[in-house]
């Protein structure tokens, strides 16, 4: 069985959708919710996947920056208000931004990593500090740390195995403080079974058309929850 880049950004937003669906209205110490979340758990890697591959085809690294920069704006209310409630402060609603802002954070280090302008001691300065910026981004720093290595050179085994060695350290520092109970943090593992889809994926692209649906789905989706729970609760 092989996966396309469409179908692994439908099962991504599949997941994602899964993800924020529970965690906006079902109790979060339910079983249906610890298991949707799971679920949820695939969204991050597969993008940070598709964001290398995207980098690697792309005809414009500009153009497609803008447009991450461009949905990650429109989606920010949304999200934010989803989320973490009505801000008190507009510094409170520029703290805390959505995967597409880490998305496009991680594709600037990756232009910064492959610019040939740049001496390294400068490359190394500017992405120590687009790690700082991503750590206001949904998924901190482990969505540009997958994409450097899902971007680098080795071969596939050996990418599993620094994706490994590189989400069980940073989950931990990043998020075990969220949690009460090692039991509900285990479930932020779930980013490993990614490896499982992906691992499918052969390089073809898949049915055309859908680009400007996966574009448009993150913000509508949420939008569409936020007015749902308002009607419901």
């Amino acid at each position: 069985m092989e996966l396309t880049a469409t179908r692994l950004k439908l099962l991504a937003i599949i997941a994602m959708t899964c993800d924020h669906f529970a965690y906006g209205f079902l109790p979060p110490d339910s079983a249906a919710n610890y298991v949707l979340r799971l679920i949820g758990r695939l969204t991050a890697p597969i993008m940070a996947f598709m964001l290398a591959e995207g980098f690697r085809y792309t005809h414009s690294h500009k153009r497609y920056l803008f447009r991450l920069l461009f949905f990650a704006m429109i989606a920010q209310p949304f999200y934010y208000v989803y989320f973490y409630g009505v801000p008190a402060r507009s510094i409170d609603f520029l703290s805390k931004w959505n995967v597409l802002f880490t998305l496009a954070v991680s594709l600037l280090m990756l232009m910064v990593r492959d610019s040939k302008r740049m001496p390294g001691a400068v490359k190394g300065i500017l992405i120590g500090v687009l790690l700082l910026l991503a750590g206001i981004g949904d998924w901190s720093v482990l969505i540009p740390a997958w994409a450097m290595v899902f971007a680098s050179d080795q071969d596939w085994k050996r990418k599993c195995i620094l994706f490994c060695m590189v989400s069980v350290p940073l989950l931990i520092l990043v998020y075990l403080p969220e949690y009460n109970s090692l039991l509900s943090f285990a479930k932020m593992f779930g980013v490993l079974l990614a490896l499982v889809p992906l691992s499918l994926y052969h390089g073809k692209q898949g049915a055309g058309g859908w680009k400007r649906f996966f574009y448009w789905f993150y913000p509508g989706h949420i939008g569409m929850m936020l007015m749902l729970r308002y009607m419901v609760f």
